[in-house]
């Protein structure tokens, strides 16, 4: 996701909303929240968590789908 970000001129700090699909949600909660506030500003993004029963692979546990707004286009 930094790679992502900074490739189209943004970081984390440039997230505006964030939306995570979880399998298991409930049991991983909030390891996925501990992360989020880790790196996301919170004052800044909004975030919705949607719980999943499996994502488009099997080993997957964590699907990110974010939008950011980069400062020299704002």
């Amino acid at each position: 996701m930094k790679t992502v970000l900074h490739e189209g001129g943004c970081s984390f700090d440039d997230i505006v909303e964030l939306t995570t699909y979880h399998v298991d949600s409930a049991d991983h909660l909030q390891l996925y929240k501990d992360v989020r506030d880790r790196f996301l500003p919170r004052a800044r993004s909004t975030w919705t968590a949607i719980g999943v029963t499996a994502l488009a692979h099997p080993a997957l546990l964590l699907e990110l789908k974010c939008i950011a707004v980069s400062p020299e286009k704002a």
